[in-house]
Formats: structure tokens, sequence, C-alpha cells
């Protein structure tokens, strides 16, 4: 026979609650420990991954732990505010920072403010007495501030100081699945280069509810192992920073196929001649054993009921 390539799929449903958690209550590093999931077969030529369906709540902040501390100094002095995590706009935003701020220690006062036109922040002290300095490098809300690069603001007048770029409280807009037993041939701008990420999910809910993916082109990726014996899942946002689910789960459902060099399988036929092959196969198996009772009756001097005659006839 022709040797051919075959298929065989296995799915794989993961719910965060079975796993091992790796980062706690983040909850998006996820150890499952199976037991051989996917061996080796002598005939084995490649397996590929794709994620058949994901549903992963939408409780994630787009002011959360990670993008949340802002470093400055007043008058010398270096201060740190922490923006308490949640989903904020941009007007309850500013509210947040301004009390942060004069709960400082340093005994001042400024006011953050937005421009309706632009959206950029604006930051100005109560007085001129003092300027204040936020530290781009170190401090992680950059983006939600938009900040570019280490900036003073100053009284000015009264009109402050802008940030550079326009207040960002997006969020999450992407959820990256890595995974080091599954890693694939893919890319990311990210990383330049291959890395073990294994599919990419929009976030397609508004804060609170469930982002759905369900896999309709049915896409999938060359894995590099041949062997699977357990599966870690890791959840990561643009920047390839854990997401902080805050301990609410999620489910992803996989597909694994393995790829396997086989024959091929003969097509059936006409239903009629391999009826009559048949017959020829049983006519020729009587024949021959007739001959063998034959012999029996002749050389053992066997008696055989006349009733019985037909076989040896």
């Amino acid at each position: 026979m022709n040797k051919n390539i075959v298929s065989k799929s296995k799915i794989i449903s993961l719910h965060s609650v079975d796993g091992e958690k790796q980062n706690g209550d983040f909850n998006s590093n996820i150890l499952f420990n199976f037991t051989d999931i996917i061996k080796r077969h002598k005939n084995t030529l490649y397996l590929t991954i794709s994620i058949q369906s994901a549903e992963i709540p939408y409780s994630f902040y787009n002011v959360s732990v990670i993008y949340n501390t802002i470093y400055y100094s007043v008058l010398g002095s270096f201060y740190t505010m922490n923006i308490t995590p949640g989903n904020y706009t941009a007007l309850s935003y500013i509210t947040e920072f301004n009390n942060q701020f004069s709960l400082g220690g340093h005994g001042k006062t400024a006011t953050l403010s937005i421009s309706k036109t632009t959206g950029i922040f604006t930051l100005t002290p109560e007085d001129d007495t003092f300027t204040i300095t936020i530290y781009n490098t170190i401090t992680t809300a950059k983006r939600i501030l938009g900040l570019g690069n280490d900036t003073t603001f100053s009284y000015n007048n009264g009109l402050g100081d802008n940030f550079d770029y326009p207040v960002n409280l997006l969020g999450v807009q992407k959820i990256k699945i890595f995974s080091e037993a599954l890693s694939c041939d893919n890319l990311s701008s990210f990383h330049l280069g291959q890395n073990n990420m294994i599919d990419i999910v929009s976030v397609n809910a508004s804060p609170f509810e469930l982002i759905n993916y369900a896999n309709t082109n049915v896409k999938e990726s060359h894995m590099k192992a041949i062997e699977v014996q357990q599966i870690d899942i890791s959840l990561k946002d643009e920047y390839n920073n854990y997401i902080n689910f805050n301990n609410i789960d999620w489910s992803i459902s996989l597909v694994i196929t393995e790829y396997l060099l086989g024959e091929t399988i003969r097509p059936l036929g006409n239903f009629e001649e391999i009826y009559k092959n048949q017959q020829k196969l049983i006519f020729k198996d009587i024949k021959e054993n007739k001959k063998i009772i034959k012999t029996e009756i002749k050389n053992n001097n066997v008696y055989l009921d006349k009733t019985l005659d037909f076989l040896s006839e």
C-alpha cells in the first residue's frame, strides 16, 4: 500500500480552578498536571495546537497593580504614589490622583486636570513655591498618564504644565496565551522572534462581562514538542505582563492534532464483487476440508455414517 499522512485529534478542556496557581490571585499562570497527554508514536511526524474556544472574564482593571505607581519628587525629596486599582474614567482618575497627592506626606497640594480637546493631562502645583518632577523610567503608570520623559511641572502662572501624550485608560486590549509545553513557531513584535505564544484573544467585552473566543477559521500552529506531559498556560497583556484576573476563573478548550505517516485505506469497491470473492474463498476452504476427510477415512479405516457421506464427496 502507498504511505500517506493521517491525523488524529485530542480535545483538552482546561479550567483554571483545576490547576496549580503559579502567581496567586492573579490567576494568569496555571499549571495542569496531566499524565502522558501526547506520547510520541514511531510514525509521528509533528503536532499542531489550536484553541477551539475560550471563556475569559473581564475581571481585570484598566488601572492594575502593575500600572498604578507614580514616582515623583517635591522640593528635592522623593515620594511614591500608588493609585488604588480599579476601572477608571479620566475624571475619576483625576479625583484619585489629587487625593493621593494631597496625602503624600510633603504638605503640598496640586491639581491634575484634562483638556477636553486633546485628552492630555495637565498638572498644576498649588503655588509657585515648588515644582513636581515625575520620573518616566520607574513610573509604571506612565502610559496612563501620557508621560513620555522625566517631566517637571511648575505653577506656570496657574496654568501648570502638560503631559506629553493623551491619557490612556483603554486597559488590556489583547490577551496573549503562552505555554512552554505547547510552544509553537509563532512570532511577536515584543520578542522580535519565536516565542511560546500559542494564540491571541481580542478583548471583545465590557468590564465585568465575559470575553468569548471561538476558532471559526480552524487555525493551527505547529508545535515544537512531540511529547506533552504537563500543560502550563500563561495569560499576558500587550506588554507581556501577567494579567490580574482578581482570582476569577477562566476556561480554555484546546485541540492537539498528531500527524502520522500511515497507510492509505483501499476503497470498498463493488459489493457484488466482494460477495463473489468471499464465496470463492469459502468454496475453496470446503474443498480443502473434503480432501482431508477422505485421506483420514482411507488411512485410518474410519467409519462414516451414511448421512455424512456428502463430506467426502
